[in-house]
């Protein structure tokens, strides 16, 4: 699963144009990859060292549109993830609110 992808696997990912549309699925994705104890990376070249996935995440997740995830979501699991900052979340609710 994805928790065994490298993190340059992950980001070639959520740059993917067929996906950009997925944003829930994608931020599920990255959460999951986060939490993983599994080190992939450990003979990668950038030879990631432990916990430093939190880090990298939140890169990944800066990249998604959080507007196109369901605002039930971003107030619960997003928000409490601690990939995304509040003022992200909030902008999101409201460019969702702005139609």
């Amino acid at each position: 699963g994805v928790t065994f992808l490298r993190s340059n696997t992950l980001s070639q990912l959520i740059h993917d144009d067929g996906l950009a549309g997925n944003a829930l699925t994608l931020f599920k994705a990255v959460k999951l990859w986060t939490e993983s104890e599994v080190n992939p990376d450990k003979n990668a070249d950038e030879n990631l060292p432990p916990g430093n996935r939190k880090a990298i995440a939140k890169r990944f997740v800066s990249q998604i549109h959080l507007r196109l995830i369901p605002p039930s979501f971003l107030v619960g699991e997003v928000m409490n993830s601690g990939l995304v900052e509040a003022d992200e979340i909030v902008a999101a609710l409201s460019k969702q609110a702005q139609g």
